[in-house]
């Protein structure tokens, strides 16, 4: 890449342009910490022009700034009458640069930890919620792979694995990974409200016999905002009960509630490709459930706030149901169940997305469907249980 400098001599002028070529590359943080290594190989010459235009010098810079300067050549040098006779040099230089993920394109966002609130008695519980809760929320946003997700909680780790690649031993090129650190766009952040296991002793009226029924419940308030801003983009509550004493499963079945809620809102399931049985979704992973079932949407005309004036989304018209028949890392597969017309403009327009069905959304209670059908069986299986208790103790009822 080309880069002019500015100097009272043209070896000044030289040194000037490689920091510039290295700020253009890789940023302004790591040109600030080759400055000074440009600078010292310079003075260190006593300030000789002749030598700080020879091989050795350009040697001698390749070596302290570790390989981010490969090399360069002069395009250009001369004394500008308008700047008091300062020398002009424009260089091309060959600079290392660290390429930075794809996947930086997409939007940022940074789960941090939550808040512990409510009960202090019951801290031990919430603690372990907000454990369960934050890392399963973390990966089904990962798993989406619609977001760049950052990590905020291994920031010591990631530091010293930056400090062993600016010591000596390590491939030069690598010290261009130095300075590329990025920053969010988005950070999640919220509250761990309720979380809490109950238990209950039941004693049959006809016997001594006792059972106990536990259960775990558990409701967070998270929030999305904007970091630039400090805007709310996005907010809501969510809760949980269920049979049992797993909390840490209440936990991240609530996460993976949360995190569709999100998406939903954010990126909803896109119909990619597929003809009239059969349909491809870009979304896979933990995100989509072998065996669940989606209603199919057709997205309409842009729909306008008569207030705020803002585009506040598009018209939705449900045209099918579908349900899912494979999942892969980045994508799955769904049949089709039922359809009001034909889905194949739709599929080549990719105008076509998926929803929950509405049972399958979280209802007023905070149960989840897939929990509420666990809770049923649980309770179908203690009648069960209790009907062959009374065949084979007839004479404790």
């Amino acid at each position: 890449m080309q880069a002019e400098g500015i100097g009272a001599t043209q070896s000044e002028a030289s040194t000037d342009a490689l920091i510039q070529a290295i700020s253009k590359v890789n940023g302004v943080a790591i040109a600030t910490q080759m400055s000074s290594s440009i600078k010292e190989t310079y003075l260190n010459t006593d300030n000789r022009e002749d030598y700080a235009l020879t091989e050795d010098f350009q040697r001698n810079i390749v070596s302290n700034t570790k390989g981010v300067v490969r090399s360069w050549r002069i395009l250009n040098a001369f004394q500008n009458p308008e700047l008091n006779d300062l020398w002009v040099v424009k260089l091309e230089v060959d600079v290392s640069k660290y390429n930075s993920s794809k996947q930086l394109k997409r939007l940022r966002m940074s789960i941090l930890p939550f808040r512990i609130g409510g009960d202090v008695s019951q801290i031990d519980n919430r603690t372990l919620f907000q454990k369960h809760f934050s890392r399963q929320l973390e990966n089904y946003l990962t798993q989406s792979r619609r977001f760049a997700m950052l990590d905020r909680n291994f920031l010591s780790e990631q530091s010293k694995e930056l400090s062993f690649i600016a010591n000596e031993g390590v491939k030069i090129e690598e010290f261009a990974r130095l300075g590329t650190r990025v920053g969010t766009d988005y950070i999640i952040v919220g509250e761990i409200e309720e979380a809490r296991v109950t238990s209950k002793r039941r004693t049959m009226q006809t016997s001594d016999k006792t059972f106990i029924i536990s259960k775990a419940s558990g409701r967070v308030s998270y929030r999305i905002i904007d970091v630039a801003s400090t805007q709310i983009k996005f907010s809501d509550t969510a809760e949980i009960s269920v049979s049992g004493d797993g909390l840490a499963k209440a936990a991240e079945s609530l996460a993976n509630e949360a995190g569709e809620t999100i998406l939903n809102a954010i990126y909803p399931i896109r119909v990619v490709s597929g003809n009239t049985k059969q349909l491809t979704l870009g979304q896979g992973g933990i995100t989509i459930k072998n065996g669940r079932t989606y209603n199919v949407v057709k997205l309409g005309g842009r729909i306008v706030d008569p207030y705020t004036k803002e585009v506040i989304g598009r018209e939705e018209v449900i045209v099918g149901t579908v349900k899912i028949i494979s999942v892969q890392a980045k994508s799955s597969t769904a049949r089709v169940i039922t359809s009001s017309e034909d889905l194949l403009p739709g599929i080549k327009n990719m105008s076509l997305i998926i929803r929950p069905l509405k049972h399958s959304d979280k209802s007023g209670s905070g149960k989840i469907n897939d929990e509420y059908k666990k809770t049923q069986e649980i309770m179908k299986n203690s009648k069960e249980s209790i009907n062959t208790l009374e065949k084979n103790s007839e004479n404790d009822w």
